[in-house]
């Protein structure tokens, strides 16, 4: 895949491509491979939709307290 198409999205950054609109949400994954690399890589979950249907995919991220209010907060906002 070419670069230009590639995009990056930050917590809380959204952006469409063929009518469908992606949410960048807050996630929280262990991502240390050794001592001393922990917590040097942003991990997110998404809320996807396209038309009035939503989706809310979290991935294989642990739970963690904000899990339930962005699973809530997608099921009724449209837009991030």
């Amino acid at each position: 895949m070419p670069a230009r198409r590639i995009q990056e999205f930050g917590w809380c950054q959204s952006g469409s491509h063929a009518g469908v609109q992606l949410a960048a949400t807050p996630s929280q994954y262990f991502s240390g491979r050794s001592l001393n690399d922990r917590h040097n890589t942003l991990w997110a979950s998404w809320v996807i939709q396209s038309g009035d249907q939503q989706i809310f995919d979290s991935g294989d991220s642990c739970y963690f307290p904000a899990s339930v209010k962005l699973a809530s907060v997608s099921r009724t906002s449209p837009s991030h």
